[in-house]
């Protein structure tokens, strides 16, 4: 399903990092207006994921307690400007245009699309299918920190050599973990998502590298141009 994160706050969090790109521009093809309004957005967003980094002030000298209590805040802030940022990118796309955008998130997020309420809601899931999601997250997370313990007090080097060594194995874990969470789904949402993904959209790699406050969790996939049908080559 392709790699990469569906980010933190939702798979619309990938929006304002995808309309950056040239590629996705000129598959949507929004005009010029469109482009100079989704610009002063980006913009907004960047200024006001600054001047929220700004005040976290040092994460080191701060005891566990405040640590947890500045992220829960720093995650509430976040979730309230991702929305607001979606909300200004669905008043300036067409709907067509929005639903395009949203299979192409669909494409880069991968599995972690699956996390996103608005796509549970798309897939009719079941409260049971969203709890044995968060159960197989939860579970992967839990075999990711075992794995990770203790590498703060290795060396540079024992770092490196412990990352090396574990490098199968997390991929083996990744792709277990996709797997499982896949299987939750029945045939018919399956299907559903495809669908909604619509034809594959291949990024250059060079437009998709983390912008301030946009990053979708790191971008997946290859990356090269878009095969299209000869009717739509250009001359």
């Amino acid at each position: 399903m392709g790699g990469g994160g569906g980010g933190a706050f939702g798979l619309s969090a990938m929006y304002g990092f995808l309309l950056a790109s040239p590629t996705v521009q000129k598959e949507l093809e929004l005009i010029d207006d469109q482009k100079a309004k989704l610009k002063e957005v980006n913009d907004k967003a960047q200024a006001a994921m600054r001047e929220m980094f700004s005040g976290m002030g040092n994460m080191r000298e701060m005891s566990e307690e405040d640590r947890r209590k500045r992220f829960e805040e720093m995650r509430k802030k976040g979730e309230a400007q991702a929305e607001s940022t979606k909300k200004a990118i669905e008043e300036i796309l067409l709907p067509h245009q929005l639903e395009r955008l949203k299979g192409i998130a669909l494409q880069r997020a991968g599995v972690a699309a699956l996390n996103d309420k608005e796509i549970q809601h798309d897939l009719k899931m079941t409260e049971e299918q969203v709890a044995k999601l968060k159960a197989i997250n939860e579970e992967a997370a839990k075999k990711a920190q075992e794995m990770f313990a203790g590498m703060r007090d290795l060396s540079p080097e024992e770092r490196q050599a412990r990352f090396a060594e574990m490098g199968q194995k997390m991929q083996e874990s990744r792709k277990e973990t996709e797997t499982r969470l896949m299987n939750v789904l029945t045939a018919e949402q399956k299907e559903t998502l495809e669908k909604m993904k619509g034809e594959k959209l291949e990024i250059p790699e060079s437009e998709l590298r983390p912008r301030f406050g946009f990053g979708p969790g790191g971008p997946g996939g290859p990356g090269g141009e878009r095969r299209r049908p000869a009717s739509r080559q250009e001359n």
